[in-house]
């Protein structure tokens, strides 16, 4: 062993001297006889010592072949005919510090798994025994040469057969790759010296050629910082119920909680603890901000007769910043017992030390301890009458206990603290909220049920958010029912919490535009050719009709905004067709429902018929056909994500379907032809599915689609091309086999096995590997005795259709 930069004796120097003694040995020893590896044992006062093996060499200067000097990796340990460090009972001695040269796992068997704070690793490995004294920091650093990549692990010593299963890692370092140094440090604050066990693994089952060198550094180990242990926390004194602790940082802290209990913290970074006791019947809030540090932290409250037993422990509550958010996280638990309880909170970072460039984390954080606040849940809300400001309203010790898809805080959860209020018939209510500097409040208005108003997802009725903390947020409504209305104001925030002014006006309300509900829904007269309203607006209108999971409307997501309703009235065997455009950067969505009642638009569940939400400005497209007997009135429902409304143009077309339009009734094909200048732009999205793996090409195919029904003769093969003429527009092909209704609707049955020529597998009848503008492929293969009757679809994922050839071929087989 070398001398390394803490003051070890020079290696050559040392060298000389043992070189020349040797040499003037009298039993005529050469001085080959002495090798530097010798040398090194000797600097190091290497040991061998194999635990549970009272056979092993001891002696300090040996320079037999079968030697476990640190640099010695060729030779066999004539105790167990093993490579030294093989395993654990004939692990290489470490004495002290310093630098080993020259270390190899050539040769090496995978024997151990090993998990905890290293992360489970595997690989060819060496093993090396040391001993650390009490109140001693250990830090090792690995570095291989370009060749190799290594990994670090220490574990518990002093028992040989902990090699012999997966163990629990201390302490390790696996980041890096070829070429480039690992290090991890560990701290013995017990009262005596600890065995430890250093695992060295190249990584991989075969690792690549080249050596690594240890150095082995040493030193007096540094205090230990407050709340570094769960056993010794660090005690949160409480005035008025309030505790901060601002600029907190894990610097110097040790990875105590690794394990967890399986159901709380399980990160392998560092963390530090916090006791304090909550009140019965009272709660306990933990705001966290993180202001440094690599990646991101854990939260959890434990609780339990013994919290800092992992088998024992009760994780209360947990939370988990975004790695690399320096946002805040709120944590909070409620004592519903009638004894006081003690509790600790485990502040804990993502990131192990060895991670690369690592850095400890830093935060602020603050405790909130008290009664629950009045209007903390819908149950016990707060009035706010009309006319009135109440003033100094705050969050502060308030859960974020709702949220829902339709509600402003659907992220906004916090915090939240409710209100009462009562719009009467014919008012309109304007209901403000001035925040603190920095405080973002979300506005939300639920119209009041009852008992079971804010069960379950959220159903708002008005909302008002925005992107800039500390502005006033308003919120508008009109009550145009013949009674009074009663409603629930949901006031949230997003991160942390604060105070507010909150204040009611009520006016009389504006008359209802057309349009604005069902029942009164814009009846369009649509003339052959087509309709296109310009000008079209959400604007004043309300925010009245909600989807569900239940709804079949899913695809119509944008519409927590004001929404805005039109009637067709489509006769039998004719199709409806027609899209919404924003007339500039609005989010639109669009949904068509079923029925000649009014009433369907109101209801808990829509029924359906088509629906569409594009991302961002995007055009929406319905299309429905009235397969019917009898000519059926439809809603369109216009709706928006803006709160002040949005523009659009309205186009609309009712007409018979093209040939083709649906697998009933087909386009009749002859083969071998091409049939030139086909369009899907008026048919209808029948089959195919809008999301995952379609069944017959892969790929989600429900845009308009046209069917053409083919023949094919016995033992023919049938190849069909479709050919875009636009090139935006990307068809695809898929087969299915006769009668009309293995077409859907939804998903076609789709034949797979008539797909293969029978020397290859395939798992789509299908074809839609072409992007846009290029041609799909599709060969089915009919080696039975008799015709085989087939409809082939051209489909696509685009919403409109598109023109384009289609190709039909013959071969025998």
């Amino acid at each position: 062993m070398r001398a390394s930069s803490r003051g070890m004796v020079s290696l050559s120097v040392l060298a000389a001297s043992v070189l020349a003694f040797a040499a003037c040995e009298s039993d005529g020893a050469s001085t080959s006889d002495v090798s530097t590896e010798d040398v090194q044992d000797t600097v190091l006062g290497d040991t061998a010592e194999v635990p549970d093996d009272t056979s092993a060499d001891t002696t300090a200067a040996d320079t037999s072949v079968a030697d476990t000097s640190v640099a010695d990796t060729a030779a066999q340990d004539t105790t167990s005919g093993e490579l030294p460090g093989e395993t654990c009972a004939n692990a290489v001695a470490i004495a002290g510090a310093g630098v080993l040269e020259d270390q190899s796992v050539a040769g090496y068997r995978a024997d151990m798994q090993w998990g905890g704070s290293c992360g489970p690793m595997g690989g060819v490995e060496r093993i090396y025994s040391l001993s650390l004294g009490a109140g001693k920091q250990l830090v090792v650093t690995g570095t291989p040469t370009a060749q190799l990549d290594i990994k670090l692990a220490l574990f518990a010593g002093g028992d040989a057969d902990v090699c012999a299963s997966d163990v629990e890692c201390l302490r390790g370092a696996t980041w890096n790759g070829f070429g480039e140094a690992e290090t991890f440090r560990y701290v013995n604050y017990e009262e005596s010296a600890v065995p430890l066990f250093l695992a060295v693994t190249g990584g991989n089952m075969s690792p690549g050629p080249g050596t690594f060198s240890l150095d082995i550094a040493i030193t007096d180990a540094p205090a230990r910082p407050a709340g570094d242990l769960c056993t010794e926390p660090v005690a949160v004194v409480l005035t008025d119920g309030v505790a901060s602790f601002p600029g907190e940082s894990l610097e110097g802290h040790e990875n105590e909680w690794a394990h967890g209990n399986g159901d709380c913290s399980e990160f392998v970074g560092r963390d530090k603890f916090y006791a304090l006791t909550i009140p019965a019947g009272e709660r306990l809030i933990a705001n966290h901000v993180v202001t440094g540090g690599t990646e991101g932290g854990e939260w959890a409250i434990l609780a339990g007769a013994s919290p800092c037993a992992p088998a024992e422990a009760t994780c209360a509550v947990m939370n988990s910043l975004d790695f690399g958010d320096l946002a805040g996280m709120r944590l909070a638990y409620d004592n519903a017992t009638a004894q006081p309880l003690d509790v600790i909170l485990i502040v804990d970072q993502y990131a192990s030390d060895n991670y690369p460039g690592f850095e400890p984390l830093t935060y602020d954080l603050s405790l909130f301890v008290g009664p629950p606040p009045a209007g903390d849940v819908c149950s016990g809300a707060t009035a706010l009458a009309a006319g009135q400001t109440l003033s100094g309203e705050t969050t502060v010790g308030c859960l974020g206990d709702y949220w829902g898809p339709r509600c402003a805080g659907l992220f906004s959860d916090a915090s939240d603290r409710v209100y009462a209020l009562t719009i009467p018939a014919g008012m309109q209510a304007s209901v403000t909220a001035s925040p603190e500097a920095d405080l973002d409040l979300y506005l939300d208005l639920i119209a009041d049920t009852g008992p079971s108003a804010c069960d379950g997802p959220l159903t708002c009725v008005a909302r008002s958010f925005g992107d800039d903390p500390g502005a006033p947020r308003t919120l508008t409504w009109a009550n145009r029912n013949d009674t009074d209305a009663h409603y629930l104001l949901l006031v949230s925030t997003m991160w942390g919490a604060g105070s507010f002014d909150l204040s009611l006006a009520l006016t009389t309300a504006p008359a209802r535009p057309a349009g604005d509900l069902c029942d009164d829904a814009v009846l369009l007269e649509i003339p052959e050719g087509g309709l296109t309203l310009t000008g079209q607006t959400t604007a004043g209108y309300g925010e009245d009709y909600q989807t569900d999971d239940q709804s079949g409307c899913l695809a119509a997501q944008a519409t927590a905004g004001a929404d805005r309703v039109y009637a067709v009235d489509v006769p039998a065997g004719e199709r409806l067709v027609a899209s919404i455009t924003p007339d500039g950067d609005a989010n639109l969505s669009a949904q068509l429902l079923l029925g000649d009642d009014p009433a369907v638009c109101a209801s808990a569940s829509w029924t359906c018929l088509a629906a569409s939400d594009q991302y961002g400005s995007a055009a929406e497209h319905l299309s429905w056909l009235n397969a019917g007997e009898a000519s059926q009135r439809v809603f369109v429902v216009v709706d928006t994500q803006e709160l002040a409304g949005s523009a659009f143009i309205l186009t609309a077309s009712v007409e018979a379907p093209p040939a083709g339009d649906t697998c009933e009734d087909p386009i009749a094909v002859t083969p071998p032809t091409t049939l030139t200048g086909q369009s899907s732009v008026a048919a209808g999205g029948d089959y195919g599915a809008p999301f995952g793996v379609n069944q017959c090409t892969g790929y989600g195919s429900d845009g308009p689609d046209l069917a053409y029904a083919v023949e094919i003769p016995a033992n023919n093969a049938l190849s069909v091309t479709v050919t875009p003429l636009d090139e935006g527009f990307d068809p695809g092909l898929y087969a299915v086999k006769a009668p009309a209704s293995n077409c859907g609707p939804g998903q076609p049955a789709c034949p797979v096995e008539t797909c293969t020529d029978g020397t290859m597998s395939v798992y789509f009848c299908g074809s839609d590997d072409g992007a846009d503008g290029e041609p799909d492929t599709l060969v089915i293969y009919n080696y039975t005795e008799a015709t085989a009757s087939y409809l082939v679809i051209v489909d696509t994922f685009y919403e409109t259709g598109g023109p384009f050839d289609l190709s039909f071929t013959l071969q025998a087989l």
